[in-house]
């Protein structure tokens, strides 16, 4: 029920080539960050939690809101399944109400919290025990490869990420041998914001963090970069955005990401800037 965030066994695979398979004509799986802010302080942190200077969770009955109208633009679609995020999703004041909710709606989804595990105590492991919710652990240490997005707002190259994945289990089962950061870069990260604007990528999603604290203006554009899923009544639009071949306009921004060491974020553009 425990384990790693990136484990690269071949359950852990099948788990990832399942997951794009219903990204490919449903939705699979969307990451919503229950809280921004974090207790820990990562450098190149892709959802720019250092640079979140107060404590910032999604309301309840917010939560409630995004989960039933998911619930209805799927219709007869699959969905995979559900990652809570941060920040640090174990600093939500009422989570035990938010995974309530999540299990109420969607009983039979996988439901994960990602988590760097400093605040999990017995209560929240029995209860994810109990209702088969997974805990995921980022381990942070010396050593860890973490990966830099290198933006470049100038805009001059694409470098797609999230939208070229693969789905060749031979190549998944050849980038394992390799490390953690290959293995798992394979794979998309859609987000859902509070809001309902939908993301099939993380850096876009929470860029607006980024353009606040360094005055930046890194531009995310409606339609070809998210949608919202109040103005949507089915996931015809969602699938579109996840497999497009040549990738969400955002891409543009995004140079090939490079291999650093985990250390303590400095909050300095640089860290995420070329």
């Amino acid at each position: 029920m425990i384990d790693l965030l990136v484990k690269k066994d071949m359950h852990t695979i099948k788990k990832y080539i399942d997951e794009l398979s219903y990204r490919k004509n449903g939705l699979g799986k969307i990451d919503i960050s229950i809280v921004e802010d974090c207790n820990l302080n990562c450098a190149y942190c892709d959802h720019f939690a250092p640079l979140v200077y107060k404590h910032k969770e999604i309301g309840v009955q917010v939560f409630e809101n995004l989960l039933n109208r998911i619930k209805f633009i799927i219709k007869d679609k699959k969905f995979y399944g559900i990652s809570l995020m941060g920040g640090e999703p174990l600093l939500h004041s009422k989570l035990f109400e938010i995974l309530d909710i999540s299990k109420r709606i969607f009983p039979n989804i996988n439901l994960k919290i990602v988590t760097n595990g400093i605040l999990l105590n017995d209560r929240i492991k029995d209860y994810c025990f109990c209702h088969n919710i997974e805990i995921l652990c980022s381990k942070y240490y010396v050593g860890k490869k973490f990966y830099k997005t290198n933006l470049n707002i100038d805009g001059n190259n694409k470098y797609k990420c999230c939208n070229n994945y693969t789905c060749d289990i031979d190549i998944i089962k050849q980038n394992e041998d390799k490390n953690n950061y290959e293995f798992y870069n394979v794979f998309p990260c859609a987000q859902l914001n509070w809001n309902g604007d939908y993301f099939p990528c993380i850096i876009p999603a929470n860029i607006d963090k980024y353009n606040v604290y360094f005055y930046k203006k890194y531009k995310v554009v409606y339609g070809k970069d998210y949608v919202n899923i109040f103005n949507i009544n089915n996931l015809d639009k969602i699938i579109e955005l996840n497999n497009k071949d040549e990738g969400i306009n955002f891409c543009k921004y995004c140079h090939k990401h490079s291999l650093v060491d985990w250390k303590i974020s400095s909050m300095e553009e640089k860290e995420w800037e070329i």
